[in-house]
This record gives structure tokens, C-alpha cells and sequence, in this order.
């Protein structure tokens, strides 16, 4: 997202309080965007009443749950696979190729996406125009996810802020209009409306940023199948964000539908605790990521120019320097925003009317999930090197240590809950700072011995 973090960059150079607002306003939107305005929506909705909206929204929101979690899940990996060609295109300078590798991904996974909602839902025992509505707004929601990576190179910021606007507005209001009065078809139909408007907005923000080159790209799945470490890094990030959520839908949760379990007790204190943390992701899209990649571009350039050793070394002090200082941004603008939230978490739980026991946590959420924010900044900057190995090892570390420690912990009291999320981000944490530090310390070694020898032949003599 760095190209977009300098396009937006420029309106805090304005140095007044209107474009220091619109650019951390533009930055939250495109970070964090469409879960955001998932949550944004389902609150808009709360304040209308279960009563007016019906039997069939407890099943809706479930099934809406369930989309956001299986596609970023599913998609996660081909998600992340993508990035990397596509940055790999920019880099040598073949942008044609980007368009039709989206388009390639997109067809290729768009009917799959239709098959697997329609069979679950078939499953559950819905009518045929739900599996059909459900179906579609999960494909939809999918693809959404995809179209926000290719847009990570994005110039025009502004279309993609209005589009998600325009999708939450749609979706809200055709949610409240069309739900209670068709019933779980209505609700999928009506909240799909803004998501289908949304998806246009991008897919056609995407033919004008790209050039459009053909409609299919071998080469896309040629460089994913070569690159399975990306693969499982990416199904393993996003799995580990979900899994504590998935145990307790089944251990601790509540049916909604046939085969629509959710957990509310959990549920509602962690969507909450997440939305705590987009101020860290504004801040790393426009001041930190931006800041770091100024000096990597720096370091990388006195490599590939045969700079003297000590010239190459005083980059490397400079981007550490660079890392310290946004640690220390990202430390500065969120840390209060946590503790705060912290602090304050029991008016917090009255204004939401939730019970005096999801105090506990509320309050443990709201500190994973900043462990997860400084987690999801590391696994970025350790992407940057191409250590993709580091990248998985932590990945599973914070998977399987999610479901070892929420297993255990769903075995105590009710004050307990919540302490495996926040001890699996924390030794995932960990373990990564300690494997980036040393790879930090040996990036002389490491660049320079990981370069291929090319037509070298040790026989003939130089």
C-alpha cells in the first residue's frame, strides 16, 4: 500500500486541520475498508432493533460473518501470492501483465467461490432464492478482497474512498428496506446490492488504472505454483486472525440457523477491540511504511550501483533508524488510543449494552488486537527482505498457537476467555522480532550470499 500511503502523503503536507483530517479519514478507509464497513453497517443496523428487523437477521449476520472469515481465509494465500507478482510486474516495468493476471485470478475463482456458498447453504437448509442471494454476496465479498490488492498500486485514492462509502450506504439502506419484509432472502439481496455497487466501482477503478492486455495470465499460476511458501503464509495469517472466533462459534456458540453458529458473548467485544486499531494501520499506511520504504529503496539502490561498503553500511543505519522511528510512531499514536480504551472500557460496555462479564474481555481484546497490529507491521517489513521462510515460521507459530492456548482457555472461567488470542499474537510477536532483528544484523551477509552466481564457470579462469 506504499503507493497510495505517498498519493495520500501529500495532504498532510497541507499543514492544515481539513487535510490532516481527509488524509487519515482516506487512510482508514483503505486499510482497513471493507471489514470496517462491515462493522460500521451491522452497527447502523443494531440501532433499528432485532425487533423491527426480524426472525431472519440473527441468521443473516451470521452468514455475513461467515463470508468475511472464509474468504479472507480462503483467498488469503492466493491474496498474497498476487501481491508479490504484481509488485514483481511493476518492478520490471511489465504493468500490461497486471490487468489480465486479475482477470485471470478473478475467473478462475469466482465460480468456485459460488459453488462452495451455494453448497454450504444448501446444506444448512435454505430456501433456493437464499442459497442463491448467500452465494453471490459471499463470491462478491471474495472478490472484493482481491480487487483491494491490485488497487494497492492505485493512483486515484478518491474513487476508492467514495466507492466504499457509496457500498456501505447501499448496503445499509437496502439491508433496512428490503430485510424485514423478505425475510433471510432480503437480507442477502439487500446488503449485496451496496457490495455489488462497490465491486463495479473497483473493477472499473482497475480497467483505468491497468492497461488492459488480454483476460488471461499463465503465468500468474505458473509463479503461484512455484511459490507455495506464500501460498501457506497467506492461509496461515488469515486463519490465525479467525480461529480463535471459529472454536468458539463451535464450543461456545449459539445457533443462528441450521449451520450458522456464531458466539455474540465473544463475538461483539472482538469486532470492537479490532476497530481500536485502525488509527495504527492510518498511521502505518501514511507515515510509517512510507518512511521505511524511502530509506529500503535507498540501501537497496547503493547495492545495485556498487556503492563502497561503508556507503552500503551507513544505508543500513538508516533504515534502522527508520524502523526505530516508526516503531516509535506507530508506539506514540496508538499506545494512548489502547490504554484509554482500556481504561475506559466499562462505559464502553454500557454505551453497546453489553454484560458486565464481557468487561474482562473487552478490555484483553482490545490489547491482542494491538499485538496484532505491531504482528502485522513485522510480517510486512519482513516481506519486504523476501524472507518468506521467517515470514510462514510465524505465521504457523500464531495459527497453531491460537488453537492450542484458546482450546486450553476455553476450559476455564468466563474471565479467561480471550487471553489465548493474546498470547498466541504475543509469542508470535516475539519470535518474529527475534528472527528479523538477527536477519537485520547479518543483511550484509544474507544479500550478498542469496544473489545468483549467473554464468559463472569455475573451470575457466577470469
Amino acid at each position: 500500500m506504499a503507493g497510495i500511503g505517498f498519493k495520500i502523503q501529500k495532504l498532510l503536507s497541507e499543514e492544515t486541520y481539513w487535510g490532516v483530517m481527509r488524509g487519515y479519514f482516506y487512510s482508514a478507509v483503505l486499510s482497513s475498508g471493507p471489514w470496517l464497513t462491515s462493522i460500521l453497517c451491522f452497527g447502523a443496523l443494531s440501532m433499528i432493533g432485532k425487533a423491527r428487523l426480524g426472525d431472519s437477521y440473527e441468521a443473516f449476520r451470521a452468514w455475513v460473518m461467515y463470508c468475511y472469515c472464509a474468504s479472507i481465509v480462503l483467498t488469503g494465500g492466493l491474496q498474497m501470492a498476487a501481491t508479490r507478482y504484481m509488485s514483481d510486474c511493476i518492478y520490471r516495468g511489465e504493468a500490461e501483465k497486471i490487468f489480465s493476471s486479475f482477470a485471470a485470478l478473478s475467473l478462475a475463482a469466482f465460480p468456485v467461490q459460488i459453488a462452495a456458498g451455494a453448497a454450504y447453504l444448501a446444506w444448512c437448509g435454505m430456501p433456493p432464492a437464499a442459497v442463491f442471494g448467500g452465494a453471490v454476496l459471499f463470491a462478491v465479498i471474495s472478490e472484493i478482497w482481491i480487487c483491494m490488492i491490485y488497487l494497492s498500486a492505485a493512483r486515484d485514492y478518491l474513487t476508492l474512498v467514495w466507492a466504499h462509502i457509496i457500498g456501505f450506504s447501499l448496503s445499509f439502506v437496502a439491508t433496512a428496506k428490503i430485510g424485514p419484509a423478505h425475510g433471510l432472502a432480503g437480507f442477502f439481496f439487500g446488503y449485496g446490492l451496496g457490495q455489488v455497487v462497490l465491486l463495479a466501482m473497483l473493477l472499473a477503478r482497475i480497467a483505468m488504472e491497468f492497461p488492459v492486455r488480454g483476460w488471461w495470465n499463465r503465468e500468474l499460476f505458473h509463479f503461484i505454483r512455484h511459490n507455495g511458501v506464500l501460498l501457506v503464509t497467506g492461509f496461515c495469517y488469515n486463519a490465525a486472525i479467525w480461529v480463535d472466533k471459529i472454536l468458539f462459534w463451535i464450543f461456545r456458540g449459539e445457533s443462528a440457523a441450521p449451520g450458522l453458529q456464531t458466539c455474540p458473548y465473544y463475538d461483539t467485544p472482538t469486532y470492537l477491540a479490532y476497530v481500536t486499531v485502525v488509527p495504527a494501520l492510518s498511521i502505518f499506511l501514511i507515515r510509517v511504511e512510507t518512511s521505511f520504504y524511502r530509506s529500503y529503496r535507498r540501501y537497496y539502490y547503493k547495492i545495485q550501483q556498487k556503492f563502497p561498503f561503508a556507503e552500503i553500511l551507513a544505508g543500513k543505519r538508516e533504515m534502522m533508524d527508520s524502523l526505530i522511528l516508526s516503531l516509535y510512531r506507530l508506539l506514540v499514536f496508538q499506545g494512548p488510543i489502547t490504554a484509554l480504551t482500556i481504561a475506559y472500557a466499562y462505559p464502553i460496555v454500557r454505551f453497546f449494552n453489553l454484560e458486565a462479564t464481557q468487561l474482562p474481555l473487552l478490555r484483553i481484546a482490545v490489547l491482542a488486537s494491538f499485538v496484532h497490529a505491531l504482528f502485522m507491521v513485522l510480517m510486512i517489513f519482513i516481506l519486504y527482505f523476501d524472507w518468506k521462510h521467517l515470514a510462514l515460521r510465524c505465521c504457523v507459530l500464531f495459527c497453531v498457537a491460537n488453537i492450542a492456548l484458546t482450546c486450553l482457555f476455553l476450559r476455564l472461567d468466563l474471565s479467561w476467555q480471550g487471553y489465548g488470542w493474546f498470547f498466541s499474537g504475543l509469542i508470535a510477536l516475539g519470535y518474529g522480532a527475534q528472527g528479523f532483528l538477527k536477519n537485520m544484523g547479518e543483511l550484509e551477509r544474507i544479500t550478498f550470499t542469496s544473489q545468483p552466481l549467473g554464468s559463472l564457470r569455475w573451470d575457466v579462469k577470469p
